[in-house]
């Protein structure tokens, strides 16, 4: 079982007219070469990161659109939670407009009685293997909006290393649900395919 630690590459976060705070963002180092991972079945297709509490919120996840299925292949919503990497959700076609939503209430849940998220992890693109994962479409720019209400641009990297987005210990209330909803607005182009992909995404945080 791999036991490296994957390079944690947390996302430059440009906030335009949403807010005023600006966010740095760091490389660490990693004893982990990218191509001796990517693609690898034992390391990718239960890859959770610590602190990761998605399925303990209960979050659901949807969207509008998504690509037809292919060689086996299932590009529905829920592949974006499911700790996979070699599953993904991806749009029919470039994906620019594209909404991505996920939602959660906890008011029912007796056995969570607090809970503060950290950040999301984003894992970009269809990382089957690096081929595909270069061959299709990655997200660029997306609109965060957390509650109908506007909460930051961001711009990913294009790497397939997972990435942070920081939610400055945002704590949810217990008395009503909560909605993430993402707009994708750019894209990184894929080498043959214009479809969009996305492989997980993860909530991580601290539950009480």
């Amino acid at each position: 079982m791999i036991k490296h630690i994957f390079t944690i590459l947390l996302c430059c976060i440009s906030v335009i007219g949403y807010s005023q705070v600006e966010y740095e963002f760091y490389v660490l180092e990693s004893s982990v070469d990218e191509f001796d991972v990517l693609g690898n079945s034992e390391y990718e297709t239960n890859l959770n990161i610590e602190k990761n509490i998605t399925k303990t919120l209960g979050v659901a996840v949807g969207t509008e659109v998504k690509a037809d299925s292919m060689n086996g292949d299932s590009f529905d919503a829920k592949n974006m939670i499911d700790a996979n990497m070699q599953t993904a959700w991806m749009s029919p076609k470039k994906g620019v407009n594209a909404i991505i939503e996920f939602y959660m209430s906890i008011e029912n849940n007796k056995d969570i009685h607090s809970v503060t998220l950290f950040q999301l992890a984003f894992f970009n693109g269809w990382r089957k293997d690096y081929q595909t994962w270069s061959n299709y479409s990655r997200i660029k720019k997306v609109a965060l909006f957390i509650n109908d209400k506007p909460y930051a641009e961001i711009t990913l990297e294009d790497t397939y290393k997972h990435q942070y987005i920081d939610l400055e210990k945002l704590k949810l209330e217990k008395n009503g649900g909560y909605r993430f909803r993402f707009r994708i607005m750019e894209t990184y182009p894929g080498k043959i395919y214009e479809q969009t992909a996305l492989s997980d995404v993860q909530f991580i945080g601290k539950v009480k």
